[in-house]
């Protein structure tokens, strides 16, 4: 049986998914001090994808250069959903935004359909994604077909 698991503090949380007692994918949200930067949405509240991993038996690209099939599909996408959830639970409206790291932006950008904002000089270089509220309500609604 797959199930989420979410710790809170007041600033941040922590969500993992597990199927029959093994961690498939853990992701950190902070949902305090963090604004939108998309410019229709800008300076509005939003919640921060500070981490994000799949298990690696779960990353497909990883597992078909192994000649293997992924144990489980649609972690990053579970998780990823779990972070539109939790923005919506605080009122953030399904503001989600993280710093992608080179080999996800596709993800991010294709499959979640997040929309590029920039490069972050102050971490890294790696490319801010966000998702604005008309966003997260397609990439749910897409989701759940």
């Amino acid at each position: 049986m797959a199930g989420f698991e979410v710790i809170t503090e007041v600033a941040f949380s922590f969500v993992g998914i597990t199927v029959k007692g093994k961690l498939q994918g853990l992701m950190k949200l902070e949902n305090a001090g963090r604004s939108a930067r998309i410019a229709s949405q800008k300076g509005k509240p939003l919640t921060y994808v500070g981490y994000l991993e799949t298990a690696p038996w779960n990353i497909k690209l990883l597992m078909q250069a192994l000649g293997k099939s992924p144990e489980f599909g649609a972690i990053g996408t579970r998780l990823i959903e779990a972070a539109v959830r939790k923005s919506l639970d605080e009122g953030f409206k399904g503001r989600v935004a993280l710093h992608s790291l080179s080999g996800s932006e596709r993800f991010y950008l294709d499959v979640c359909g997040m929309t590029p904002v920039g490069r972050d000089a102050a971490k890294q270089n790696l490319l801010w994604c966000e998702f604005t509220p008309e966003q997260a309500k397609k990439f749910l609604s897409e989701d759940a077909e």
